[in-house]
């Protein structure tokens, strides 16, 4: 499997001349870079020269982009062509690529599992096909390193067919479909599922260890999932106790509890956060740095901070950026 080799170069070499070569670690540093296409305003600043978003990849030793792929999105955004070429610009900079699959036309989480349009009503054989044949094409055309099947599936995935309360024969036969195509594609390629929080992960890693899966990734939001750091420590065991590699494919940490346009924010300034984190610059800082420690003392694979440049376009999350709203780079940027 390739993802070894070429986790343990990007620990321990730079990628650009000028730039302070990576340490070592045990652990892969990742962001998820899914909407940087879309910032056309965006503006970085390190240290009052000017920067861009891929300068900042090497510079963090960022050595993993998680991309967001949907089946057939309203836009460009989160399209086979968009993530294509992100892919291969992640590569150009030194990172391997991970392909967050939805298998949706939107945003899939615990709270809705929407299949893409073009497969509602399929009988079930059709379905399977269309899994398969859509699986094989995104591996053919984006080329991951590792691939994650479905977004956050703690309740299933392609509702109402993939249910994993309601139809779990339909769950394991869609998943393990995905699965089956996702290794005759590319046999050297880690096949990973995605899970929201830490509690009742025990069950969901061992149907994952029957699917023939390599991994588990955990989506970790205080706000929402709890703050015991313990607990998610003891999840990331739990995942390895089935012999599956584990990850944290989501985080991330407010600077401030403010925000810089009229969209909702997911954190605002009465937000639970884990003691000790205030939501400062410096409070973000040894959050990230943290959670990446946190990972390495318990054999995680990789931490994947969730879209620390979505700065503008209406954005959710611009306080929990690793930039300010004036687009200087923040201390989280910075920790390595």
């Amino acid at each position: 499997m390739r993802i070894g080799c070429i986790a343990v170069a990007l620990a321990v070499l730079g990628c650009r001349p000028g730039i302070e070569p990576c340490p070592p670690r045990s652990v892969l540093i990742g962001a998820d870079l899914s909407s940087v296409p879309s910032l056309t305003e965006l503006v970085l600043k390190r240290d009052g020269v000017s920067t861009d978003v891929w300068s900042e990849v090497e510079e963090g030793c960022i050595g993993l982009v998680r991309l967001r792929l949907w089946h057939k999105p309203s836009s460009a955004s989160g399209s086979l062509d968009e993530v294509a070429v992100m892919a291969a610009t992640a590569r150009e900079h030194g990172a391997l690529v991970l392909l967050d699959l939805h298998l949706s036309d939107t945003w899939a989480d615990p709270g809705q599992q929407s299949p893409p349009a073009a497969w509602l009503g399929l009988p079930d054989s059709v379905l399977h096909d269309s899994i398969a044949a859509y699986v094989a094409r995104c591996v053919a055309v984006i080329d991951p390193d590792a691939i994650q099947l479905g977004n956050e599936t703690n309740h299933g995935w392609l509702w109402p067919a993939g249910n994993r309360w309601s139809n779990s024969s339909g769950w394991v036969a869609t998943m393990s479909t995905a699965v089956q195509a996702a290794r005759i594609a590319n046999p050297d390629m880690s096949v990973w599922l995605h899970f929201a929080g830490y509690r009742e992960v025990e069950a969901y890693a061992a149907e994952a260890k029957s699917f023939g899966v390599d991994g588990v990734g955990l989506s970790y939001y205080p706000w929402w999932q709890g703050t015991d750091l313990d607990s998610l420590g003891a999840a990331l065991d739990l995942i390895q106790s089935q012999g599956l590699q584990s990850a944290i494919f989501e985080f991330m940490a407010p600077w401030t509890g403010s925000w810089n346009d009229n969209t909702h924010n997911l954190v605002g300034s009465n937000t639970l956060l884990v003691p000790g984190f205030a939501a400062t610059p410096q409070g973000q800082a040894d959050f990230v740095r943290d959670i990446r420690i946190l990972a390495g003392s318990h054999g995680a694979w990789a931490t994947i901070y969730w879209e620390p440049f979505w700065l503008s376009g209406s954005s959710p999350v611009e306080n929990c950026a690793w930039a300010d709203f004036d687009g200087f780079v923040l201390p989280s940027a910075k920790v390595r």
